[in-house]
């Protein structure tokens, strides 16, 4: 099974390691354009010696640690228009988790097999695109959440875990408040 995470911060990054750590996947591809900056540290998957490097690479690194026999591809891009993603038409799991609001709406109309997450305050939001549904990609908010924290990362990231090993990927709209 293959899972594809676009967006390596908070809850990507996290839900990578928690997926790499739970043998959750035999094959990961993690796409990001941005880089590890100090801010980063306290909620994310990376470390200090990890600032500035690009955060696919530095994401992949760390997994490898956990598990050397784990298959990781990186794109370091952004998804800015429909041909970025027919790279990812063959995953088996696709998880939107950054905060570009283009991005959202792009993967929402065009994947069936998607997962975006979005997380603010002490919420978080799992939302699937049902098969020819007309609705927004998203509740909680539209784009950027500075208001991010590291609880409602962490619980969007055991909730998307527990969802794909237990219950299988069967979602409606959900938010979570912590």
């Amino acid at each position: 099974m293959g899972i594809t995470i676009i967006g390596c911060g908070g809850v990507g990054s996290n839900l990578a390691q928690m997926f790499v750590r739970q043998n959750s996947t035999d094959a990961i591809t993690l796409v990001d354009f941005d880089i590890v900056e100090p801010k980063n540290i306290a909620r994310q998957f990376f470390f200090k010696e990890q600032i500035g490097m690009k955060k696919t690479e530095a994401l992949k690194q760390n997994l490898l640690k956990i598990n050397p026999e784990m298959s990781i591809t990186t794109y370091d891009m952004k998804i800015e228009d429909k041909m970025d993603l027919i790279l990812f038409n063959k995953t088996d799991l696709l998880i939107l988790a950054t905060d570009n609001l283009k991005s959202k709406i792009m993967i929402a109309e065009n994947f069936e097999h998607t997962a975006i997450i979005n997380c603010e305050k002490d919420m978080f939001e799992v939302y699937r695109k049902p098969k020819n549904a007309d609705k927004k990609a998203w509740i909680i908010d539209s784009g950027y959440n500075s208001t991010q924290t590291y609880n409602s990362n962490m619980r969007a990231c055991l909730y998307m875990l527990d969802e794909w090993t237990v219950r299988g990927i069967l979602w409606n709209d959900t938010v979570k408040k912590i």
